[in-house]
């Protein structure tokens, strides 16, 4: 999450219960590989997401019931209940476009603020 988020950071964060989850809300994830980390979330449930080369397109424009659910090569339809996410430092972030889409019952909190310790 660099630059955003340094190494050493003191982060507080509030449970996903209390704090209503929001575009660019930066969230701590609880992933099956590398355990707790923390990303920002880019797509929100009832989004479209258009990723190709490197490139992300947002659509925030609902599919129709029949459609929803369904991956078209580099479309993804997020469904209710799960996010995409990405980390600031797109180059080398493991996020969304490595493991998808993510469910809601995955996210620990929300960083609240930030403590910066060092200079």
């Amino acid at each position: 999450m660099e630059p955003y988020l340094i190494s050493g950071d003191l982060v507080f964060i509030v449970n996903p219960r209390i704090k209503k989850i929001k575009q660019n809300s930066i969230i701590v994830v609880d992933n099956d590989k590398k355990g707790e980390i923390i990303k920002r979330v880019v797509g929100m449930p009832g989004d479209i997401v258009f990723n190709r080369n490197d490139s992300l397109l947002l659509l925030n424009h609902p599919l129709s019931e029949k459609n929803q659910n369904v991956t078209y090569q580099e479309f993804t339809y997020i469904p209710k209940g799960c996010y995409y996410i990405l980390g600031d430092n797109t180059k080398v972030s493991y996020d969304s476009r490595s493991f998808g889409l993510i469910n809601r019952n995955k996210i620990v909190g929300i960083v609240l603020f930030i403590v910066r310790l060092h200079d």
